[in-house]
């Protein structure tokens, strides 16, 4: 809705061809992140879009919470 929300970049992470961003907005109650299709170029700034299908939505959400369940798994091994 075209308004600014200060947020923290939880991860960038690539799922085939497409860079995706997770977002959580520093006054998120509810702890829920935003997923967003992440591009910058070389010397650009950062640009965001939604992803409107809902088979990429969900393929790219899988595959950040396998990347962070992996994540978290390497830290307990490491303990």
């Amino acid at each position: 809705d075209d308004h600014e929300v200060e947020c923290q970049v939880i991860g960038i992470f690539q799922a085939k061809e497409q860079k995706y961003i997770v977002l959580l907005p520093k006054n998120s109650s509810d702890g829920e992140g935003w997923l967003f299709r992440f591009y910058q170029e070389k010397g650009d700034n950062p640009r965001l879009e939604n992803i409107e299908d809902s088979h990429e939505y969900e393929f790219a959400a899988a595959v950040f919470e396998h990347l962070m369940n992996n994540v978290h798994y390497e830290e307990e091994e490491q303990a």
